[in-house]
């Protein structure tokens, strides 16, 4: 144990985080959005905000429709244990 507890000392902790592929993913995406033209950007903004309304629309109806399950097949009073625990998530 203090074998590792001492490699891990010696590990320089600017590198560590230098070279995580989290980072080096990070730098390539944005060196790629530098290279993009105006038009491509605009694309690209589109994109992403068609995924986070798509995302939200989906959040919303699995919302209504969830509780629109419970009340259609009376979950409040065949599975009284799922109904509380389904009321008291949301």
């Amino acid at each position: 144990m203090t074998e590792v507890l001492e490699k891990f000392k010696e590990v320089d902790k600017s590198n560590f985080i230098d070279k995580s592929q989290i980072f080096e993913l990070y730098n390539n995406f944005q060196a790629y959005i530098k290279t993009l033209s105006t038009l491509e950007l605009c694309i690209l903004f589109n994109i992403c905000g068609i995924i986070f309304i798509m995302s939200c629309l989906s959040t919303i109806i699995f919302t209504f429709y969830g509780d629109f399950l419970i009340n259609k097949l009376n979950l409040e009073k065949k599975y009284r244990w799922f109904y509380t625990i389904a009321k008291n998530i949301c």
